[in-house]
C-alpha cells in the first residue's frame, strides 16, 4: 500500500468517525432545544398568558385590569411581552451556546476520529513499511502483531508465514551454491594439475599443448565463477565481517593481481589511491575490487586502459574504476547488473562469468552502499561504488 493509499484509507475512517459523531451531537442539541422551547411555552394562547403558569396565591387576571384601570396601563400586554421577551432571550441564549458547543464537539470529534483511525490502520502501517524494507538480506525480520485474533492479525501472520518461507528457499539456495562452489574446487585443482603436467613435458605435442592451455584457461575461469559464487552467497547471507578494513591497500593487490591479465589484454593499469578506511568485510571487499578491474580489463579493447581511484568523501569511501571501450546503450547498463548477464552479442566472445556486476551489487549493499553504472562519452563504463566508513 502506497503512503497515498494509506493516507486515504485512514481518510475514510476519519469522516466517517467524524459523521458518526457529529450527527450523534448534533441530535443532541436539536432535541434540547426543541425541549426548551416547548418548555417555554412556544405554542399559540400559551406564551401570551403568564398567569396560566402562575401559582393560586398570585393576583387574578380581574384584579390585574382593575389595577390597570386605575394607573391606566394594560399590565397583561406588559406582562405578555416581559415574558415574550425573556422567552426569546433564553432561547437566543441557548441557541448560541448549542451551536458553539456542536462546533467544539465536531472539531474534539474529528480529532478523535483521526486518532482512532490512525491506531486501527498502525498494523496496515506496520506491514506496508515491513514490506518496502524487505529484501534478500533482512527475510529473518517479522510483523509480530499482539491483539485480537481478528482480520488484522491473520493477515499479519499470512504475511509472516510468507516471509519464513521465502527465507527457507533463499537459505536453501546459497547453501546449494556455497556446498557446490566448495565440491568443485577439488576436481578443478585435479585438472589444472593434469593440465600443467602436460605443458611442462618437453615432448608434448603441438596439439597436446593446445589442449593443456584450453583446460588451464577453462579452469581458471571456473575458479573465478566459484570465487564469485561464494563472494555472492557470503554477501546476501548477511555475515560480512565488521573490522577496520584499508580500502586502498586491498584495492592496490587486486590491482596488481590483475596486471598480468591485463598485459596479456594490452590494457593499461592507471592507480590512483588515498588513505581510504571504512568498517567493513575485507573479503568481500577484495572480491568487490577484484570483479570490477577484472570487467574493465576484460570488456575493454587492445590499446585501451582502465584508471582505478580511490579516495573519500564525506562519510563514504569511494572506489571509482572506468575504462576504455566500445559505446554502452543506456538500456543495457541495467541488463549488465543481473546474474549471469552478458550484455550484448558482443560481448559474447569475452571471457567472463557474467556474474561480476552482480557481486558488486550484492557486497556494496552488504555494506550499506551503492553502486551505480555509466556509460562514459567517448565508450566503455564509468562504475562507482561508494561504502559508508561506518
Amino acid at each position: 500500500m502506497s503512503r497515498r493509499a494509506r493516507f486515504t484509507a485512514a481518510g475514510r475512517l476519519t469522516a466517517w468517525y467524524a459523521l458518526l459523531f457529529a450527527f450523534a451531537a448534533s441530535s443532541m442539541a436539536i432535541g434540547s432545544y426543541v425541549l426548551v422551547s416547548r418548555a417555554f411555552g412556544d405554542g399559540p394562547g400559551r406564551a401570551t398568558d403568564p398567569f396560566e403558569r402562575l401559582g393560586a396565591s398570585t393576583p387574578t387576571p380581574e384584579q390585574f385590569r382593575q389595577v390597570g384601570e386605575i394607573l391606566g396601563v394594560d399590565p397583561l400586554a406588559l406582562v405578555a411581552e416581559a415574558s415574550n421577551s425573556a422567552r426569546n432571550e433564553v432561547l437566543r441564549e441557548f441557541l448560541v451556546r448549542s451551536t458553539v458547543a456542536l462546533a467544539i464537539t465536531i472539531v474534539v470529534s474529528s480529532l478523535g476520529a483521526w486518532w482512532l483511525a490512525r491506531r486501527g490502520l498502525r498494523p496496515v502501517r506496520r506491514l506496508t513499511s515491513l514490506a518496502q524494507g524487505i529484501s534478500a538480506s533482512n527475510l529473518h525480520d517479522r510483523i509480530d502483531l499482539v491483539g485480537p485474533d481478528d482480520e488484522m492479525k491473520a493477515l499479519a501472520d499470512t504475511f509472516d508465514g510468507m516471509l519464513a518461507r521465502l527465507e527457507q528457499a533463499f537459505i536453501a539456495q546459497r547453501l546449494f551454491a556455497a556446498t557446490v562452489s566448495h565440491e568443485l574446487r577439488t576436481p578443478l585443482a585435479v585438472l589444472r594439475g593434469e593440465a600443467d603436467l602436460v605443458a611442462g613435458r618437453p615432448d608434448a605435442s603441438e596439439r597436446e599443448l593446445r589442449l593443456a592451455a584450453a583446460a588451464q584457461a577453462g579452469v581458471e575461469r571456473s575458479n573465478v565463477l566459484i570465487a564469485s559464487l561464494l563472494a555472492l552467497s557470503r554477501a546476501e547471507s548477511g555475515t560480512a565481517g565488521r573490522s577496520p578494513v584499508d580500502v586502498a591497500d586491498i584495492v592496490g593487490v587486486a590491482v596488481g593481481d590483475l596486471a598480468e591479465l591485463a598485459d596479456g589484454a594490452g590494457v593499461a593499469l592507471e592507480l590512483e589511491l588515498e588513505d581510504a578506511t571504512i568498517v567493513g568485510d575485507d573479503v568481500l571487499i577484495r572480491a568487490l575490487v577484484d570483479n570490477l578491474v577484472r570487467n574493465a580489463v576484460t570488456h575493454n579493447h587492445r590499446g585501451g586502459s582502465v584508471r582505478v581511484h580511490v579516495g573519500a568523501a564525506k562519510e563514504a569511501v569511494v572506489i571509482r574504476v572506468e575504462n576504455t571501450g566500445r559505446m554502452i546503450a543506456a538500456a543495457e547498463l541495467e541488463v549488465l547488473t543481473r546474474p549471469f548477464a552478458r550484455g550484448s552479442a558482443d560481448t559474447a566472445g569475452v571471457p567472463g562469468s557474467g556474474i561480476g556486476t552482480a557481486v558488486v551489487q550484492a557486497v556494496t549493499a552488504a555494506h550499506g552502499g551503492t553502486f551505480t553504472l555509466a556509460s562514459r562519452p567517448s565508450g566503455g563504463l564509468s562504475a562507482t561504488v561508494e561504502l559508508p566508513i561506518r
